[in-house]
């Protein structure tokens, strides 16, 4: 989780436990008829955050096992295009143009990419093996052609299911925010409200702290 992550669940939490607070201290009078309102709306606002904090560490797990699927997709793909360099190399040199049609780059430094830098060249590797054809390339090469796109296929969808888990993060984090801003209002009008029946009823400030701690 990155440091803005945490510092916005730490002020979500200061909110809720300040919440939280009150809800336990107007129970304590949950008889009296002007606070049963604030406490229900109260009581609300903290349902929420534990239904939102619930959801976002079900995301924050999805995260964690889709980017672990990604690095084993990655480990995959390497192992099928070093396979097929050393394959290949059997049958042609390094550096020569037949090499750099697969790839124009050593293939050592493409496997030492990322999955989402990694998967262009072996598309271009099975692109290549479309155009060369089994009898130009013997059954050893051509063979390779399903392991990687299987590889390929893997990469791609567990790359696209990262995107989706990363991009469901970014609305929980939206969606907290917008329970902070209002967990926040709500505070403000606690304090209000209990300070009018305070002033109403003579009770002072010590009690509207009691029920409202800052």
């Amino acid at each position: 989780m990155d440091e803005p992550t945490r510092g916005l669940g730490a002020r979500a939490r200061a909110s809720y436990d300040s919440l939280l607070a009150s809800a336990a201290a107007m129970a304590t009078q949950a008889e009296d008829p002007d606070l049963v309102g604030l406490l229900e709306r109260t009581q609300s606002f903290l349902d929420e955050y534990r239904s939102i904090t619930g959801h976002g560490e079900t995301l924050r797990i999805t995260a964690i096992a889709t980017t672990a699927r990604v690095r084993v997709a990655d480990a995959a793909l390497d192992r099928t295009l070093e396979r097929f360099a050393i394959a290949l190399l059997e049958r042609i040199e390094r550096g020569t143009e037949s090499y750099r049609r697969f790839f124009p780059i050593p293939h050592e430094d493409v496997i030492e990419l990322g999955l989402d830098a990694e998967l262009p060249s072996a598309m271009l590797v099975l692109a290549e093996l479309d155009r060369e054809g089994e009898e130009e390339l013997g059954a050893s090469l051509d063979a390779s052609r399903a392991s990687i796109q299987q590889a390929v296929q893997i990469g791609n969808a567990v790359l696209a299911d990262r995107v989706e888990a990363y991009a469901a993060l970014g609305r929980h984090r939206a969606r907290l925010e917008c329970w902070i801003e209002s967990a926040e209002a709500l505070r403000r009008t606690l304090r209000r409200r209990l300070e009018a029946i305070a002033t109403e009823r003579g009770l002072g400030e010590r009690w509207v702290r009691a029920l409202a701690p800052s």
